[in-house]
């Protein structure tokens, strides 16, 4: 769901398979008839909301303060997040060291406004060392 400033929210909605966003990913710009039978919105049971545990989920609440700050630091972010994920797929880190080796990027990261992206591709591969040192002392 993307909540927009006037207040309005665009939310995409569909059954849980990765199968969907691979093919759209193949696919674009054009759509494909679904890999995965439609859901039936009727039978389905109803939407419910809460808050989210930014404390269960900490990934969440960096992503969120790197959003509020914006500049370079959803660059540096994701960056160091790709090389955490990576790490862990690989067996080089625990799962729990992923939000440790981001919030450690982040913090080191000397937030600037965007100005190109030669910039943003600067930011990427400073951010993508630093997590590499700091996944070095997991």
């Amino acid at each position: 769901m993307v909540e927009f400033v006037d207040g309005s929210v665009k939310a995409q909605l569909g059954p849980s398979d990765m199968r969907i966003a691979i093919q759209y990913g193949m696919s674009y710009p054009q759509r494909w008839d679904a890999p995965c039978e439609p859901l039936d919105w009727c039978q389905e049971p109803a939407l419910s909301f809460g808050e989210a545990d930014e404390i269960a989920f900490g990934c969440l609440r960096l992503a969120r303060e790197a959003g509020r700050a914006g500049g370079t630091l959803p660059c540096a972010m994701n960056a160091a997040n790709e090389v955490a994920n990576d790490a862990f797929r690989q067996g080089a880190c625990g799962f729990l060291d992923i939000e440790r080796i981001v919030a450690s990027v982040m913090h080191e990261t000397c937030v600037e406004r965007v100005e190109s992206l030669q910039q943003l591709r600067d930011c990427d591969a400073r951010a993508r060392e630093a997590a590499r040192r700091v996944l070095a002392e997991v």
